[in-house]
């Protein structure tokens, strides 16, 4: 069962703030929407949410993706000096006219390189940003025509996961005012006490202790007194 991660009040919004993974079961729908959205909606769009953010996330191909351009970085720019500074070089006299010319090459392929590794996941985890943003657009659009009052809608946001991780971040913000009145506000004669009730005092036990015979001239158990039903 997974809980909100955090819930945190801004004013008059409340951030109701949950992890997402497709390793763990669908959360509970929060008591925060229950007036807004039924159960089998929630956990048809946790589930889509579930469903296509995955598409963008492989940590371990990640890893080892990033490792080999890593490693790639260090190994081509080197045989790429070695092999330039060879070919610009026909009299192994001359090499160092040729110098300058064979690192800038070198530092091309390093760009290329860095091209060729790195920025396909940039785009890979940008283009799944941007689908799950889509959806939870088109849910928003359908809240609305949907809606047959006035309260404030939530609004859903979605994190995709970063690279080497696979957890989902929903951020859900809605109403934080449950209720039209105000625990500390002025109550209307009809609903609260009438304006001519005698407040009693508190109930001190030392004022209200009867003696051994009663007042009556009965008995007591302990504190408590016994009457006669022919005297009282």
């Amino acid at each position: 069962m997974n809980y909100p991660l955090q819930t945190e009040t801004k004013g008059a919004m409340t951030d109701i703030v949950l992890e997402l993974s497709p390793r763990q079961p669908t959360p509970l729908l929060p008591y925060e929407l229950h007036n807004t959205i039924s159960n089998d909606t929630w956990e048809t769009r946790v589930r889509a949410i579930i469903r296509l953010a995955s598409q963008y996330s492989k940590p371990q191909f990640e890893r080892v993706w990033i490792l080999i351009g890593i490693i790639a970085t260090f190994i081509v720019p080197i045989i790429t000096y070695s092999v330039a500074i060879h070919q610009l070089s026909t009299d192994g006299n001359h090499q160092d006219e040729h110098t300058w010319d064979a690192r800038f090459i070198s530092f091309g392929v390093t760009i290329a390189t860095w091209l060729l590794f790195f920025m396909p996941v940039i785009v890979w985890k940008y283009l799944g940003q941007v689908r799950v943003r889509a959806m939870v657009a088109q849910w928003a659009k359908e809240d609305m025509k949907n809606s047959v009052s006035y309260t404030s809608l939530p609004t859903w946001k979605v994190s995709t996961p970063k690279i080497f991780r696979d957890g989902i971040i929903l951020i859900i913000s809605v109403s934080s005012i449950s209720s039209h009145f105000h625990p500390d506000a002025f109550l209307p004669p009809y609903i609260g006490p009438p304006a001519d009730s005698v407040k009693l005092p508190p109930y001190e036990a030392g004022k209200a202790m009867y003696n051994s015979s009663g007042q009556h001239g009965g008995k007591k158990f302990g504190d408590i007194p016994l009457f006669n039903d022919e005297k009282v």
